[in-house]
């Protein structure tokens, strides 16, 4: 009886270190969706308006150079939901 005690509160404690391995993974995999520098809800809309800024304001930018700052503007409106589900 003692064993079989045992051999239950070993499994339960194994159930619940891989479940906080899957948790672990998931929010690494959440983090590495989010943007690198405004990854808080906080920092979301200020990165926003700070690149749109840019965007609008800076004259001569290369096409390569405005399309990169779409994209990170893009990434940071895809991060809002992300961030929240932290």
């Amino acid at each position: 009886m003692h064993a079989a005690s045992k051999r239950a509160i070993i499994a339960k404690r194994e159930q619940a270190e891989n479940e906080i391995n899957d948790l672990r993974k998931e929010i690494q995999r959440i983090n590495k969706q989010c943007h690198p520098v405004y990854n808080t809800l906080d920092d979301l809309d200020k990165g926003q308006k700070i690149l749109n800024r840019r965007l609008e304001t800076t004259a001569g930018m290369s096409r390569q150079a405005e399309n990169a700052l779409i994209k990170e503007i893009e990434q940071i409106q895809k991060s809002a939901p992300l961030i929240k589900q932290k």
